[in-house]
């Protein structure tokens, strides 16, 4: 379902209340106030069926998140937590990492120490053809798979650009 960034948030924080507080406390539906949503949004959700409504009058409402609200907003979540699981995870380089690259120390270096960090780090790499550009980048997404690997895209000069993920403080260009 195709859903904008506020849909997105107000689908989250609507499974957030719902699962935090006993549904006692909302048997007629909970309010926009209750939920922090603005009324549109919560509009927009009515209409795609997110939402419900359990009790209107004329100066309130009452909604519940329907089936296909609760399994969109738990979509919405999993690679949230995917994330923060993967984040939490001390990262280990294997011996044989970079091993089918001949020379190249500096950028063997620099890789590494990026893959390993808690911060952020970016990492570009740049040049003409046959400078081992594509291999880096094979090895890290061989051992970290595609949680490793946030852009790997073609330049006009044939050469390879890439950046991963775990790799994201310090840009770097080798030439």
């Amino acid at each position: 379902m195709n859903l904008n960034q506020k849909q997105r948030d107000a689908l989250i924080s609507i499974l957030e209340y719902e699962q935090t507080h006993d549904p006692k406390e909302f048997s007629l539906g909970w309010t926009w106030s209750d939920v922090r949503v603005p009324p549109a949004t919560l509009n927009n959700l009515l209409l795609k069926g997110l939402v419900e409504e359990k009790y209107h009058s004329n100066n309130s409402r009452g909604l519940l998140l329907t089936e296909l609200g609760h399994e969109q907003s738990s979509l919405l979540t999993e690679p949230a937590k995917a994330y923060e699981k993967a984040q939490d995870e001390i990262l280990t380089l294997p011996d044989e990492l970079f091993e089918d690259i001949i020379g190249h120390d500096d950028v063997k270096e620099l890789l590494a120490a990026t893959l390993i960090t808690e911060k952020p780090v970016h990492v570009l790499l740049a040049g003409p053809p046959a400078l081992a550009k594509s291999l880096f980048l094979w090895d890290v997404e061989q051992v970290y798979g595609e949680q490793a690997m946030a852009c790997w895209l073609g330049n006009k000069q044939g050469g390879t650009m890439g950046h991963s993920s775990r790799a994201r403080a310090a840009d770097f260009a080798h030439r």
